[in-house]
């Protein structure tokens, strides 16, 4: 039929497509934790687990009043807590955080809770973690820190949270790349010019508090 694009032709193109996102998204792509949740369940998550993701509060509770280990990992490697931020069931955390959930805890990529929490945009979340001292300049094993990750999905209101917590700017990735590196290297698709300005017109007098960024 004329007009219509063979589907040998489509699937080309889609592929074609596929493999420039892919080179551009290379490194990217090796931070495991950015795609974890998407990890089919099939047989690989405990009862705890599932119910944390689901955000299903009351039965999180009675397991938890069960004396079930609440930092128990499932075949990934993860706790119910790590689960539960990626998946953004904030109440689920509050949960867990009450009954002593270990906030240490690092994913194999060297990932903190704070990654995680600045991964899924959640800033209640990103608030939560530093306020349990989760260390604002952790890197993973390539080198990123939350600040980067920050960047990396245009959150603006996040970079400024984290400056404001002791983020280091002038940290580098396994790449070479500070986050003002990196927000120049993403173009405009990713809110890059907001990000870049407050990359580079905040200061920040008291580290420590939450708050305290004042403009140069």
């Amino acid at each position: 039929m004329h007009g219509t694009i063979p589907k040998v032709r489509k699937v080309s193109m889609l592929f074609s497509c596929v493999t420039m996102h892919v080179s551009v998204f290379s490194n990217i792509a090796k931070l495991p934790y950015l795609f974890s949740i998407f990890t089919p369940m099939q047989d690989k998550w405990p009862l705890f687990h599932t119910l944390a993701v689901s955000g299903d509060s009351l039965y999180v509770d009675r397991l938890l009043r069960q004396n079930i280990d609440v930092n128990a990992l499932d075949k990934d490697g993860y706790s119910a807590l790590q689960r539960a931020v990626l998946a953004r069931k904030e109440a689920v955390v509050n949960q867990l955080l009450r009954a002593k959930a270990d906030t240490s805890i690092c994913d194999k990529a060297g990932a903190t809770l704070l990654h995680f929490s600045v991964q899924t945009g959640s800033m209640n979340l990103v608030r939560v973690f530093l306020s349990c001292g989760v260390n604002v300049n952790s890197a993973d094993k390539y080198g990123w820190t939350p600040l980067h990750l920050a960047v990396l999905i245009g959150r603006a209101d996040i970079v400024r949270l984290l400056l404001a917590s002791g983020a280091d700017r002038t940290l580098q990735n396994k790449n070479g790349l500070t986050p003002l590196d990196l927000c120049f290297s993403l173009g405009r698709a990713f809110n890059s010019i907001e990000v870049a300005k407050v990359l580079k017109r905040f200061n920040i007098d008291r580290p420590s508090a939450l708050g305290s960024l004042k403009p140069q």
